[in-house]
């Protein structure tokens, strides 16, 4: 199951609040609880039904557990709740009455872009080993999507953006797939400290000074390359 998919289907940017409530709806199923012999010293359970969820794959309906739907969708149990409160006969539910608006999780450019350059400002390496054969670069070893996230998540707050238009970790995870070649931690064997060192200045550097840090940086990449190449005709 693609819990991706279905996080991208309930998110996208074309479905309404309307769309979204129908959506739990139909995932969603209340059966009444039946009725339990209390035991002497327990606490009595007052619910008094229970719910199952469930996805759609391959035209057939397969059950999943309640932290599973919520995570999958990035919802709270309340959200589950106030649609299940506003669901009516026949399973369609009430109309959402709010003034019209802009959908909260569609994703401005402006925030499209603040991902954009937050993941630019990670300091990256470059294969110097495999730099004519791959363009993919990488970020250090400490890194991960979720500390990056977090980051990023910290920077908004510091800006006073409001929670609700903060991007999903969904989306920040999107855009460094699909728009960045990007790997963490490079093998040990492709790392060099005199790499490492000139990335760091060149990314903290002036005009003038990385004109010259650059000339370096490629003259030590020309260097390695042909030693690679002298092993390899061994």
């Amino acid at each position: 199951m693609n819990a991706l998919k279905f996080t991208k289907s309930y998110w996208n940017s074309d479905f309404n609040t309307d769309q979204k409530r129908q959506f739990i709806a139909a995932s969603v199923e209340e059966f009444p609880i039946k009725r339990r012999r209390e035991r002497t010293g327990t606490r009595a359970d007052k619910r008094q039904t229970t719910l199952h969820y469930s996805f759609i794959v391959r035209g057939m309906k397969q059950r999943v557990c309640q932290k599973y739907f919520l995570n999958t969708l990035d919802i709270s149990q309340t959200t589950i709740r106030n649609t299940l409160r506003k669901r009516q006969d026949g399973g369609m539910v009430e109309s959402d009455k709010r003034g019209k608006h802009v959908p909260a999780n569609k994703l401005s450019d402006e925030m499209r872009i603040a991902i954009r350059n937050h993941i630019q400002r990670f300091p990256c390496l470059e294969s110097h080993y495999s730099r004519n054969r791959s363009k993919k670069k990488y970020l250090g070893g400490e890194l991960n999507i979720s500390r990056m996230y977090s980051l990023f998540k910290d920077e908004c707050v510091e800006k006073d953006i409001r929670e609700e238009e903060i991007p999903k970790q969904w989306v920040y995870t999107d855009i460094f797939n699909t728009e960045f070649n990007l790997s963490f931690k490079a093998p040990a064997t492709d790392t060099c400290d005199l790499c490492d060192e000139f990335i760091i200045k060149l990314k903290e550097a002036n005009l003038q000074e990385r004109t010259n840090l650059q000339q370096q940086y490629d003259e030590h990449l020309s260097e390695a390359q042909k030693k690679i190449q002298s092993k390899e005709t061994r």
